[in-house]
């Protein structure tokens, strides 16, 4: 009795210090002796997300990381970041500006009132992979902090991230809504696994369109990138339910570019999300730049 009252406590705390990880360390803590492993998960996973940075409450989580148990269906908001786990698994650490986009986004969702479900495909395919928010929250942290990709930290959370994304596929509750962040024009059965979840649950497709440069200009892109992306283009009506330009000159090249390549086909709703964002500084221990600004 005394153990769960003091549970209690620490919730109670916790909604008036919301953003104390040293709290929610407590409650998870008090959650596992009382044999309650998902709630200790659950508190631990939010105590990363404030101090993801600290190496005993990550320690702490990934001690409870459940691995065996078959995801519940993803319901909301569902934000696909295969682009940024496949930058990862080629084994990049500093992103560039499309993962930048990425990173800034998700950690916003998380964020809000509503945060949503993050997913990514393996290089195989077959489905999405849930990634857990207090993995996204240590990569995000650690590519933020240092660009060394040998760092044996950084290379744990990586191969964190490779495990998980060969667990069990994501399924979809009705009326989700799929935003994929990044390019999945390099993903082979991308198009066949929207298809499906589609076909399946209603699924909605809604994907974040950094700029149309392959089309726009072939010539400064490879020709896999340039097939790939003509590929996903001309079906982009087929498989979107909108889509989402991040700036005007972008949103208007996509119109431009579907009417004179798929005039029969009507182009999904289009909508600007501006890149006016001011960047997250890097955290506080950061090394220093090597060369002076």
């Amino acid at each position: 009795g005394a153990l769960a009252d003091a549970l209690d406590l620490y919730q109670a705390a916790a909604l008036l210090r919301p953003r104390d990880p040293a709290l929610l360390r407590q409650i998870g803590h008090a959650a596992l002796l009382l044999d309650r492993p998902a709630e200790a998960e659950a508190a631990l996973a939010r105590a990363v997300a404030l101090a993801p940075g600290d190496e005993d409450l990550w320690q702490a989580w990934l001690s409870l990381f459940p691995r065996a148990a078959e995801p519940p269906p993803a319901a909301g908001v569902v934000l696909d970041l295969t682009d940024l786990a496949t930058w990862v698994r080629k084994g990049r650490r500093a992103p560039s500006g499309m993962q930048r986009v990425q990173l800034e986004i998700a950690s916003a969702a998380l964020a809000g009132p509503h945060p949503p479900v993050l997913c990514a495909m393996p290089a195989a395919g077959g489905g999405w992979r849930r990634w857990p928010a207090a993995l996204f929250h240590r990569i995000d942290h650690l590519m933020r902090l240092s660009a060394d990709a040998v760092d044996p930290p950084w290379r744990d959370a990586a191969a964190l991230l490779a495990d998980v994304l060969e667990e069990a596929p994501l399924s979809f509750a009705p009326g989700a809504v799929l935003c994929s962040l990044g390019g999945s024009w390099a993903q082979p059965d991308h198009l066949a696994c929207l298809r499906r979840a589609r076909a399946a649950t209603g699924l909605r497709h809604v994907p974040l369109l950094h700029d149309c440069a392959p089309l726009v200009v072939p010539e400064h892109c490879s020709t896999g990138v340039v097939q790939g992306y003509a590929r996903w283009f001309s079906n982009l009506a087929l498989h979107a339910d909108g889509v989402l330009a991040t700036s005007h000159a972008t949103r208007e090249d996509f119109a431009r570019l579907h009417a004179a390549l798929l005039p029969d086909l009507p182009p999904p709703p289009q909508l600007v999300l501006r890149l006016d964002a001011t960047p997250r500084p890097p955290p506080p221990e950061a090394p220093p730049p090597l060369l002076p600004r």
